[in-house]
C-alpha cells in the first residue's frame, strides 16, 4: 500500500533509574519479525549509559533523556511518535519477536480496533520462565498493551503519576471503539522478588503490609474520575474503587463501602471474581468471626499468584 504511513507503529520504551534490563529490552523491540519500516522504537529515560545510548545511536532509534513521572515520560515519547499504533515497552519486559507483527495484523484488519492486550509469560530476573496466575486481566502490565494513539489524551497523560495500564484501558472505554483481550503470549513479563507481594502467614504482618498499598490504589482512580465521562469509563472506576473499598473494609478499616453492589458492575475481571468479592464483604459485615477466615484466603491467593 503506497499510501500507507510509515511507520504504522512506534514502540514507547521508558526506563526511570534502572539501567540493568533496559538493553535486553531494546533489542527484543529491534529484532522483530515485521518490516522495520512499519515500526519506529523510542527510549525514554532519566539517566545515561554508555552501552544503551551506543546501541540506541546505532539502530536509528529515537533517545529522550528526561526526569519527571511516569505521565510525562509517556507523553513525551507520545509526543514525538509518528505511528498510528502505540506498543508500550516497560525497561524489565521484553517483546517476543513476532509480537509488533502481530499487532500490526490485528490493527490493520479492524479499523475500529483502539486496544489490544496479549497474553504474558511470566519469568525471573534471569528470564528463566515459571508458572504464575498473576495478572490475567486485560489492563495488566503496560508492556501488553498496544493502542490506537488517537484516543489517548495527552494533556490527561502527562498528569498520571501511576496506573498507567488502567489509564489506556479508560481512554479505550471512553472512545466506544474495539478492545481485544488475546491469549497468544507476545510479552515476557519480568516478575522481581523485590517487588512481590510480602510471603508470610502471620494475618497481621499481611494487613500491615497491605493497608498502605489500599489506601494508595483509590487515589488515581479518583483522578481518572475527572478525565473520563463516559458511562462505561464511570462503570469500570465505580467497580475499581468499590473493590478496593471491600477489601479496605475486610482488612480492618471501620468504613463500610459507598455502594458495595458497583463491584458487579462489568469490568476486566470475570463476573464469578466480583460476586465472590460482594459475598466476603456481605459475610464480614454480618459475621465478624469470617473476617480472618476471609483474610486467610486473600493471604493465600497472594502467595500463589
Amino acid at each position: 500500500m503506497s499510501d500507507e504511513k510509515w511507520p504504522y507503529i512506534s514502540v514507547i520504551i521508558t526506563a526511570y533509574n534502572r539501567e540493568s534490563f533496559l538493553l535486553n529490552a531494546i533489542k527484543s523491540a529491534v529484532n522483530q519479525t515485521i518490516n522495520k519500516r512499519h515500526y519506529e522504537v523510542i527510549v525514554i529515560k532519566n539517566f545515561k549509559e554508555h552501552t544503551v545510548d551506543e546501541f540506541i545511536d546505532n539502530h536509528n532509534i529515537k533517545n529522550i533523556f528526561m526526569d519527571g513521572s511516569v505521565g510525562k515520560f509517556l507523553y513525551s515519547g507520545v509526543s514525538v511518535s509518528t505511528g498510528e499504533i502505540i506498543s508500550f515497552l516497560d525497561d524489565d519486559d521484553l517483546f517476543s519477536k513476532d509480537k509488533l507483527q502481530v499487532v500490526y495484523n490485528k490493527f490493520k484488519s479492524n479499523n475500529n480496533l483502539c486496544y489490544y492486550h496479549n497474553a504474558h509469560i511470566t519469568v525471573n530476573e534471569q528470564y528463566q520462565k515459571f508458572d504464575s496466575k498473576l495478572g490475567r486481566s486485560i489492563t495488566f502490565n503496560l508492556s501488553s498493551i498496544s493502542v490506537r494513539k488517537s484516543i489517548l489524551n495527552l494533556n490527561n497523560l502527562k498528569k498520571i503519576n501511576s496506573n498507567t495500564d488502567h489509564f489506556m484501558y479508560l481512554s479505550a472505554l471512553e472512545s466506544d471503539n474495539n478492545i481485544i483481550a488475546d491469549k497468544e503470549e507476545l510479552t515476557y513479563y519480568m516478575f522481581h522478588n523485590s517487588v512481590s507481594h510480602i510471603d508470610t502467614d502471620d494475618i497481621n504482618l499481611f494487613i500491615k503490609s497491605r493497608n498502605p498499598d489500599l489506601e494508595q490504589d483509590i487515589k488515581p482512580f479518583v483522578m481518572f474520575s475527572k478525565m473520563f465521562i463516559s458511562k462505561k469509563a464511570k462503570n469500570y472506576m465505580k467497580q475499581k474503587i468499590t473493590n478496593i473499598e471491600i477489601d479496605d473494609y475486610i482488612l480492618g478499616e471501620n468504613k463500610k463501602p459507598v455502594n458495595p453492589l458497583n463491584i458487579l458492575k462489568k469490568c476486566d475481571r470475570p463476573f464469578s471474581a466480583r460476586l465472590e468479592i460482594l459475598l466476603a464483604y456481605i459475610l464480614v459485615r454480618f459475621h465478624h468471626n469470617f473476617r480472618n477466615i476471609i483474610i486467610k484466603k486473600f493471604l493465600d491467593n497472594n502467595k500463589k499468584s
